[in-house]
């Protein structure tokens, strides 16, 4: 099977594209272009607005496709696609890069109070203010974890059932693949990413002089449930009462509860038993996550020493630090308990008193009246003796 030609690029990535807008009801714009066209059309041309940035300048040459953040349009670059040599590398990486571009902008349909959606907008919004750990840890970001296991997911597919020759002679080198984004997806840590969220909006404000943060809801709209405009947690009781509270997913109560800020910001000693025990599912539920990450990293054979030995490291710090909490949370629970058993006894004793004098005063007025009744019995003993002893 020989290479694709440009054309043939276009036509597959028309196909696919198209076939997913219908599939998801998106409104995107799907543009294959070579790179002449790349600049052309977008410098002279202005007929995409492609280039809205200096960064976007570098595109063609660093990748296959994009998708653009601010609009609804995919792009697949057709000369990154024809400069790689191997054909069945070829085939699969222009089939993975559509798919994988379309899902992003499936990405912005998810219901922004789901899990899904509370990653993606927190993942976003670091993006869009910290380029540089983007360009650094991009495909640790949730947005990018989830296009590419649905890429290669889908792009399987597409080659088993069209092209499966080509397939059967990439099949190892796109198990790799899967298995290094599987990794990432993984070892993704939501409340760890809401911490890093949390600590940039903190940096903005400082940076701009400013208290609190204009329309907090644009981050995400579960900021609203749990934070005030200047970043400061709402109590917990005031949280739960929100009416949303009760609808979200577990994972992004517990990721945000499990979090370092929100966990220095409380005072256990001052919650109820049932603040004290959502606090404690959460860390449980943490607790747990890291433990299994710990056992899924002493698994892996084809990830580097040195890479194990640092998540591993990272994932101890963790988990000393939610042990910390739990040891606290454990003490104050202890606490409730003993403080709730001595408020029984104590309501216990009141009772009891409160019977005993209840008898007593029962009793007195029982003893009155019998004494009553046996006085009247009495007198009238001796009224009727002494009419039968007159009348005789």
């Amino acid at each position: 099977m020989k290479k694709l030609t440009s054309a043939e690029i276009k036509k597959i990535a028309n196909e696919i594209c198209e076939e997913e807008k219908k599939q998801y009801g998106l409104e995107t714009n799907i543009y294959p272009i070579t790179i002449i066209e790349y600049y052309k059309e977008s410098l002279f041309d202005k007929k995409y607005k492609l280039i809205r940035k200096l960064e976007d300048i570098m595109l063609p040459i660093i990748t296959s496709g994009f998708q653009s953040s601010k609009s609804h349009m995919v792009v697949i670059f057709v000369n990154s696609i024809k400069k790689i040599l191997r054909i069945e590398q070829q085939y699969f990486t222009l089939v993975e890069t559509c798919y994988h571009e379309m899902h992003h902008e499936f990405q912005k349909t998810i219901d922004k109070y789901s899990y899904e959606g509370f990653i993606y907008d927190i993942d976003s919004f670091i993006r869009n203010y910290d380029d540089k750990d983007y360009a650094t840890n991009g495909k640790q970001y949730s947005f990018e974890i989830g296009a590419y296991l649905y890429g290669i997911s889908k792009a399987k597919e597409y080659m088993k059932k069209k092209f499966p020759i080509l397939y059967e002679k990439d099949k190892e080198n796109i198990k790799k693949s899967q298995k290094k984004h599987y990794f990432n997806y993984v070892m993704y840590d939501a409340s760890d990413r809401f911490e890093k969220a949390i600590q940039l909006v903190k940096k903005i404000l400082k940076k701009n002089n400013e208290n609190k943060i204009e329309n907090i809801e644009k981050i995400s709209p579960i900021f609203e449930v749990f934070l005030n405009s200047d970043m400061s947690f709402k109590k917990i009781n005031e949280i739960i009462r929100n009416e949303k509270f009760n609808e979200l997913d577990k994972r992004i109560i517990y990721a945000i509860l499990s979090s370092k800020t929100f966990l220095e910001s409380v005072n256990l000693d001052e919650l109820s038993a049932e603040e004290l025990t959502i606090i404690s599912s959460a860390l449980e539920y943490t607790d747990l996550l890291y433990r299994k990450q710990l056992h899924y990293l002493s698994q892996q054979e084809d990830i580097s020493s040195k890479e194990i030995y640092n998540e591993k490291k990272t994932i101890l710090a963790k988990l000393d630090f939610v042990g910390h909490i739990e040891k606290n949370l454990e003490r104050s629970i202890f606490n409730k308990k003993i403080q709730k058993r001595r408020q029984h006894i104590k309501s216990r004793r009141k009772t009891i008193n409160d019977i005993n004098e209840l008898i007593k005063k029962r009793t007195s007025k029982g003893y009155i009246i019998i004494n009553l009744f046996y006085i009247i019995g009495l007198l009238i003993t001796i009224v009727i003796m002494l009419y039968l002893f007159i009348k005789r």
